[in-house]
């Protein structure tokens, strides 16, 4: 996730959609916080699919994101969450 290319990150963020680990959330918030929209996309798909409650928080905060597609992936994830506790 420290990579300077961010097609690589943007991989490493998207690896854990299809082998989520709770140990990634740390990393992915972190990453977030710190990128620019492609990456924020890819960790918030990312945290969406992990769960748990910092990745929800977040989620939540993406959903005020300036791009609107990390704002729609925001409000995807938290949806599909919330599916999840019914």
């Amino acid at each position: 996730m420290n990579d300077s290319s961010n097609l690589v990150r943007c991989w490493a963020a998207q690896s854990f959609v299809n082998t989520p680990d709770p140990r990634a959330v740390d990393t992915l918030i972190a990453v977030y916080d710190r990128s620019d929209a492609e990456i924020r996309f890819c960790c918030t798909e990312a945290l969406g699919v992990i769960g748990g409650e910092k990745a929800v928080l977040t989620l939540r905060r993406a959903l005020n994101d300036a791009n609107p597609q990390v704002r729609e992936m925001a409000k995807f994830r938290l949806a599909q969450l919330a599916g999840r506790r019914n």
